[in-house]
């Protein structure tokens, strides 16, 4: 049920919302910058809100999408291979 809960709430975010694909974010006096690994991103951001599996067409799990809350606004990140491919802020 939790599990549903997240999904339906990804899913009306990016219904109902305007996305923006970023190369950094800054945190604090961190700037996280595509290519950087999940540790730099756990150290500037703490435990992720939720997690969600990136998925292929073949049901094999390719990468892992980090969702963050700063404000009125969501903060992605796309992880595969332990490092961050792309970075989008999701307003709403």
């Amino acid at each position: 049920m939790r599990g549903f809960i997240r999904c339906a709430l990804v899913a009306g975010l990016a219904l109902s919302s305007s996305v923006m694909a970023f190369g950094t974010y800054r945190a604090g006096s961190i700037v996280l910058d595509q290519g950087d690994s999940i540790a730099r991103v756990m150290d500037a951001m703490g435990q992720p809100a939720y997690k969600e599996p990136v998925m292929n067409r073949y049901g094999a799990q390719v990468a892992e999408n980090w969702y963050y809350r700063d404000g009125s606004k969501m903060i992605k990140f796309t992880i595969s291979g332990g490092v961050v491919q792309l970075i989008e802020e999701i307003r709403q």
